[in-house]
């Protein structure tokens, strides 16, 4: 079972693509590994996904955690 809900996203603030996020928290007991996981997008309209980050091996988010995906930029 995995811990890890999106607690928070911005679509676009005030300077548009460039002033998005997403943020994961990790709500269970242990670090949960994020190693092969995948940022997507898909507008509305669109039929297809795109691919905004793949996490690194070695990316994990601790217990009672939070991990920030900023405007591509994971840390």
């Amino acid at each position: 079972m995995c811990d890890v809900v999106i607690s928070e996203v911005s679509a676009a603030g005030p300077n548009g693509a460039s002033d998005e996020f997403v943020e994961l928290y990790n709500a269970g007991p242990a670090a949960v590994s994020l190693a092969g996981w995948k940022l997507q997008y898909r507008s509305a309209t669109g039929g297809s996904y795109q691919t905004l980050d793949t996490f690194s091996l070695g990316t994990t988010i601790p217990p009672k955690g939070y991990y920030l995906v900023a405007s591509g930029t994971a840390g």
